[in-house]
This record gives structure tokens, C-alpha cells and sequence, in this order.
């Protein structure tokens, strides 16, 4: 009986022992599990925050220039970082990013008269880390359209930002010396349109203008030479060309504005100087412009081509 009961309390001792130590240890390991994984979360956070500083991006989404000359700077970065707005090489301003990474800045003062070149940089204590691109305002002070923002970077070509406004003409906005060996000519004009480049009278190149106007033609293997760079277009049943000379490197920034119609059905030299000129009293700027095909000026003929004349102030 004796040994009866002290082998039930040594059955009854160990089945406490079993019931009480293999919790514990599901415990423990259940701890050392959770330690783990959470080692593991701050050694990830850890790694994508080094990760984010060795790889700052410091980027213009938003550049304003108004009329007065005050500018609007917005962008974006990683959250919670001092950026310095550099004018050259001198801080013009200092911001921080918010908790998203945007950041603002609005000029307390109008920019000059001239060109402004920004950059943003960041300074973590060790590195300074700049942008890619870069910001140039090129501010005439006493006209406002004439005002041009550009955007660039070694990767991409250059931007004018501020063209938002449509025209109806044709431009050479931008003539960029991309390598050694290429050219990129950046323009507007009505969008959708066909444009066509030349070399004088070589026909080398045509390009189709975006929903916004903007047309780019880039020109590989180019050689400079002393040509005419002739850009076309046409709209509404007048041909437009720009001219100007290309030389050693360079591109005249004078351009020779041309404009062509075709005579159709209908149609009268007081029309057609109502239409391209602004009136028709000047029908006989297009005549004197045209003697050499116009004979009579109240006789013109479908499928006759006129060069119209430039006004002189």
C-alpha cells in the first residue's frame, strides 16, 4: 500500500512537472520567435533607411515665375530632410520635406533682372547630396512672355516648362548641342502639325508636333556647316518658314520669318492680306512682295504661290 501511494504521488508529480515545463519552454520559444522577427523588422527598417540615404533624391516638380517676378519652387525628396535651394554655388534658401517628403519654398523678395541658375543639395552630417537637374530662369524685366524657365540634366535633354501657352505660328525655342556628333532643335506650333527641317534647300528631317504644339527633331552623325537651317510648316493653307544661319557650332539667333500662301477658289489679295496680315488695306504689301507673278493685282489665279511680307513697324 505504502508503495502503492508513493508510486501514484510520483505519477502525480510528474504529470505537474510535464504540465508546467512544456509550457514554459512553448513560451520561451514563442518569445525568442517574436525577438527574432523583431530583430528582423528593425534590421529591415534599418537597411531601407541606409538604403534611402545613400540614394537621397532631391527633384523640382513645380517652378513659378509671375509677373512681378515673385517664383513658386515645390518638390520632392525623402520625408523629414532639411534642403538647401542653391543659387549657384551660395544657399538661397533652406526647407524641410514633410512627412510625405514634399517640400515648398516661396521667394520673399522678385528674382532680378537676368539669369538665375538653382540646384538643391542636402547635408546629412557626413555626405552632401545634390540633384540631378537643374533649374535656369532666364528673367527679362520689363517682358513678362519673354520670361523662360528651363529644366535640365546630364540624363535628358532641355526643358522649357513655362510654354504652356499655344500659338498659332512656329517657333525655334531651343537648339541644343547634345555630344559631339548630335543636335536637338526643340520648337512649338499648332498641335498635330507636320514640321520639316532643311539645310538650305536639303530636305534632312521632318517631325509631328505633341497635343501641346511642342515639336523635337534630333539630328545624329551632325556636322556643322555654313547653311541656311530652314524649319517649315503649315497652317491653315500657309506655309511657314523660319531661316537662319548655322555656323561653326552656332545658330544665328536672327531669324527670318516667311510665310507662303496658295492662292485657292475665291480668293482675292484684300482676302488673303485680311488673313495673314491683320487687314486688308495691305494687299499691296503683298503685291509689291509678288510683282514678279502677280501682273495685275485684281487677276490672281488658283494654285499661284505668294511670299508674304514681314511688316515693318
Amino acid at each position: 500500500m505504502k508503495k502503492e501511494f508513493l508510486l501514484l504521488s510520483a505519477l502525480i508529480s510528474c504529470a505537474i512537472f510535464v504540465y508546467l515545463i512544456y509550457p514554459i519552454s512553448d513560451l520561451k520559444q514563442l518569445d525568442k520567435q517574436n525577438v527574432s522577427e523583431k530583430n528582423m523588422v528593425d534590421t529591415l527598417q534599418t537597411n531601407e533607411l541606409t538604403q534611402n540615404k545613400d540614394n537621397i533624391d532631391l527633384t523640382f516638380d513645380i517652378v513659378r515665375l509671375d509677373k512681378t517676378g515673385d517664383v513658386v519652387i515645390a518638390g520632392k525628396t525623402i520625408p523629414n530632410i532639411k534642403v538647401d535651394i542653391l543659387d549657384g554655388n551660395e544657399i538661397l534658401a533652406s526647407v524641410f520635406s514633410d512627412s510625405n517628403g514634399d517640400w515648398v519654398w516661396i521667394s520673399e523678395n522678385p528674382l532680378p533682372e537676368g539669369i538665375k541658375r538653382f540646384n538643391l543639395k542636402h547635408f546629412d552630417g557626413e555626405h552632401e547630396f545634390f540633384s540631378h537637374q537643374n533649374i535656369i530662369i532666364l528673367r527679362e524685366k520689363n517682358n513678362y512672355l519673354s520670361s523662360k524657365i528651363l529644366k535640365f540634366s546630364k540624363s535628358s535633354s532641355i526643358e522649357i516648362i513655362n510654354n504652356n501657352k499655344k500659338i498659332l505660328g512656329l517657333s525655334l525655342d531651343i537648339a541644343e548641342y547634345l555630344d559631339e556628333d548630335s543636335l536637338m532643335l526643340t520648337g512649338r506650333t499648332k498641335p498635330n502639325a507636320k514640321v520639316k527641317l532643311y539645310f538650305s534647300d536639303n530636305f534632312i528631317k521632318d517631325s509631328t508636333s505633341d497635343n501641346r504644339g511642342v515639336w523635337k527633331v534630333e539630328l545624329k552623325n551632325f556636322e556643322f556647316t555654313n547653311n541656311n537651317l530652314i524649319v517649315t510648316t503649315e497652317i491653315e493653307g500657309q506655309k511657314i518658314k523660319l531661316k537662319t544661319k548655322i555656323f561653326e557650332k552656332k545658330i544665328d539667333p536672327n531669324f527670318i520669318f516667311e510665310k507662303e500662301v496658295i492662292v485657292k477658289n475665291g480668293n482675292s489679295l484684300w482676302r488673303i492680306a485680311r488673313k495673314t496680315l491683320g487687314g486688308g488695306v495691305y494687299y499691296s504689301e503683298i503685291y509689291k512682295s509678288n510683282m514678279k507673278e502677280i501682273e495685275n493685282p485684281d487677276l490672281i489665279f488658283p494654285g499661284q504661290v505668294f511670299n508674304i511680307p514681314n511688316l515693318k513697324k
